[in-house]
Formats: structure tokens, C-alpha cells, sequence
């Protein structure tokens, strides 16, 4: 038996499109999702990261760039209870990279094994002064790491007891990290935030489905521009390169069905394809 994936709305803001495509699509707002990932196998419960924290959130909008956004961390327990789970059913908590949209819950799975990457947490620890400014880490999440007693930092690419594998993507962050899950559909790779949507990683796309199901036309990207959406949230363009080909390499095919995107609308409404 391969692992299942189901996908867990966190919460949602609201953005223009051309936060991203500066000049492109300019009249299009959409809704967007903070996802977490339930992946199940053999009675073994695996979460991807745990959403928003509401401190984030003040009076409706997100605190950086005051986008309307909802969330927190009622979202993540109503989301598992809509599985029939509780904080404490959840064996391992596997984060994507640390930021204050994937951490947000993070306390509520103290005993939980829990993974990521050693340079992430030396992101978090010595965050750069645009980052400070953004607020992209939550420097409160340091200590309730620091108390729990089964994290584990992997210093690269990893294979897993259960069979899942890991894989350190740097670009978006020191230590983003890619999450190899092999399913009864062939292999899925969660990407996190590397790539935020799937015309991040396919930007001559003309279209994208909303957390509905609405489809729109959207202006593929100028070829020029190279095979990748690069953006204000890519710390090092050059390791952004470096593992947008690692991730397309360790797919079956460079399609979209392979890869499950951090904020993709569109999985709430189709699911795992």
C-alpha cells in the first residue's frame, strides 16, 4: 500500500495576481489558500506544515502587505477533525520551510517527530533584514522548537524510516525543502513555496483554476523571461535555478499532475490528481 494524500485548507488570502506578474493580468484578484498535506499510510499520520498563526492576521488582512486574509490555528484543528483527527494522532509534521504561513500551529504537535532542514533553521535563527521587515519568520516559534524532543535537522536530501523522501531545495529559502510521496498514482512532490502555484512552474500557462473551480485566462510569461517565475519572495535566484531543475528531475514527467503547490487554489477543488 502507497501513501494517500489529502489536502487541508489552513485558511485563504486575497491578492492580485500581479503581486507576482507585475504588469501582467493586472485587473485579476484571486483567493488563495494556505494548504497543509495529510499524507496516510498503515495507520501512520504525516502532516505538511501547519498553516498561519492569527497573530499574523489583524482585523482581516495579513500584516506585511494588508491582503485580506483569514486563518489560524482553529483552522488546522477543525481541518484534521474534518479527517477524523486530533493534534495528537499526527506521528510527524514535515515542514516545506519555516515561515510564519507554514509554522503557524506548530505548537500544537509538540510530541510529534518533526523535520526539516538545517539550514532553514538557520534562516529562522539569523533572518535578514527584509525578512525582519516582512515579518516572513515568526521568531516565537524558535523556543517552542527548541522544547520539543523529537526534531530532527537533516543537513540535505534524506530518505525517511516510512519510505518518504526529502530533498533540500533552496531559492525561496536557505532551507526550503521538496517532499517525495509515492502514491497508487505514481510519485507526487510537494513543493511548498518553491513554487507557490502551478504557473510558477509553468508560466507559459494561458490559464489557472481558482479554489472554486472557476477557470481564468491568464498572459503566459514572455519565454525571454526563462522556464521559471522568479519573484520578490526568491532569496537566491541562482539556487532557485538549481532546484527547479532538481525538482523537474525527479518527477516521471514535467507535468502538473506530478507537483502539489503550497497556495494552488485549484486542489481544494480537484484534490491530488
Amino acid at each position: 500500500m502507497n501513501w494517500t494524500i489529502k489536502v487541508l485548507h489552513f485558511g485563504t488570502i486575497t491578492s492580485p495576481k500581479c503581486m507576482f506578474t507585475p504588469g501582467l493580468d493586472t485587473d485579476l484578484v484571486l483567493d488563495a489558500p494556505y494548504l497543509g498535506f495529510l499524507l496516510q499510510k498503515d495507520g501512520i499520520n504525516v502532516l505538511v506544515d501547519t498553516g498561519i498563526n492569527e497573530r499574523y492576521i489583524v482585523n482581516g488582512h495579513t500584516r506585511w502587505n494588508n491582503c485580506p486574509a483569514e486563518g489560524g490555528t482553529s483552522w488546522v484543528t477543525e481541518a484534521l477533525k474534518k479527517e477524523g483527527l486530533e493534534p495528537n494522532d499526527i506521528h510527524m509534521v514535515l515542514y516545506t520551510h519555516l515561515h510564519n504561513d507554514h509554522t503557524g500551529a506548530c505548537h500544537l504537535f509538540h510530541d510529534a517527530e518533526t523535520v526539516f532542514m538545517k539550514a532553514e533553521w538557520e534562516n529562522l535563527l539569523n533572518p535578514l533584514p527584509i525578512q525582519i521587515y516582512r515579518g516572513d519568520f515568526d521568531q516565537t516559534v524558535i523556543e517552542i522548537f527548541r522544547k520539543m524532543k523529537n526534531v530532527v535537522m537533516l543537513d540535505g536530501d534524506a530518505e525517511l524510516a516510512n519510505g518518504l523522501k526529502v530533498y533540500l531545495t533552496p531559492g525561496h529559502t536557505r532551507g526550503s525543502m521538496c517532499i517525495g510521496v509515492p502514491t497508487d498514482k505514481g510519485p507526487r512532490i510537494i513543493v511548498g513555496d518553491l513554487f507557490y502555484m502551478p504557473y510558477f512552474l509553468f508560466p507559459q500557462t494561458d490559464s489557472m483554476t481558482d479554489m472554486k473551480g472557476k477557470t481564468h485566462p491568464i498572459t503566459p510569461l514572455p519565454e525571454a523571461m526563462g522556464p521559471i517565475l522568479t519573484h520578490v519572495m526568491i532569496y537566491d535566484q541562482y539556487a532557485y535555478y538549481d532546484s527547479y531543475y532538481k525538482v523537474r528531475a525527479l518527477a516521471p514527467g514535467f507535468e502538473e499532475k506530478y507537483f502539489l503547490f503550497g497556495h494552488d487554489g485549484s486542489l481544494l477543488f480537484t484534490g491530488v490528481r
